[in-house]
């Protein structure tokens, strides 16, 4: 399903909506973000983290191959200074080195005369650091963060809801990871029914039982009168751990 980009009015960086084609009206099939959900919920770790990476990864992908030489678009990204940390790197790794070497170039470009005017302006009231950095602040946000972002309430809202009604979904979640505390927050605050909130807290329980189980070598080899030594199995118990509280790690 691919990711589309949507305008509205101008085209100003507050009029961009990044959608997926299932949202795109009612003539659209509904059950789709169902069973992505339903996918991601049967998958290891959240499947809320899982879904908003996918949906960051899909406007990249559209923005490498569709909109890097989009005026409008450049135009958005150029008032962002590009993307954040993540997402450049992402950008560069999985998706598209030459797209990455067409923006970049361009926000550097961008820099170099940002800098340059501020060196010539002259100015009693301000400092040449101060112009400069007003100058090279940015005036948008990253596009692929704003990807993530609607796809995280997207979904949020579908899996309360499933959880509402949905047998199918319920049976599903009561034998997943459950979500990370970022996510879990997330979701209560959307005040979920008594029993979707029962069953969110259920897992969540059982999930971070689990993990510190886990941990639970780690704890107890830490205490300087045991002798036995950290193992590499211990080790890769953290990751789950990690993500059970902050989410899954991005560059996977």
């Amino acid at each position: 399903m691919a990711t589309m980009l949507f305008y509205n009015g101008n085209c100003s960086r507050h009029g961009l909506h990044v959608t997926s084609a299932a949202e795109t009206g009612p003539s659209m099939d509904k059950h789709t973000p169902y069973y992505e959900l339903l996918e991601a919920i049967r998958d290891a770790g959240c499947p809320i983290c899982r879904l908003a990476v996918r949906s960051g990864d899909r406007f990249l992908e559209t923005y490498s191959y569709e909109h890097v030489n989009d005026i409008e678009i450049r135009e958005l990204v150029r008032l962002a200074k590009g993307f954040c940390h993540n997402h450049t790197w992402r950008l560069f790794h999985k998706h598209s080195p030459l797209g990455t070497a067409l923006t970049f170039y361009d926000i550097l470009g961008e820099a170099a005369h940002q800098i340059g005017a501020a060196r010539e302006r002259q100015g009693l009231l301000s400092s040449l650091a101060g112009r400069v950095r007003k100058r090279l602040a940015p005036e948008g946000t990253c596009l692929g963060c704003d990807a993530q972002s609607n796809a995280e309430q997207r979904h949020l809202g579908l899996l309360v809801e499933s959880l509402r009604n949905e047998r199918e979904a319920q049976e599903a979640y009561g034998s997943a990871d459950g979500l990370c505390l970022h996510h879990l927050r997330a979701a209560l605050r959307a005040r979920p029914s008594r029993e979707a909130t029962d069953i969110l807290l259920r897992v969540q329980e059982q999930r971070i039982a689990a993990v510190r189980e886990q941990m639970s070598e780690i704890v107890r080899k830490a205490d300087y009168r045991v002798k036995e030594r950290v193992t590499q199995a211990d080790i890769d118990s953290l990751p789950a751990a990690l993500a059970q509280v902050v989410g899954q790690e991005a560059l996977d």
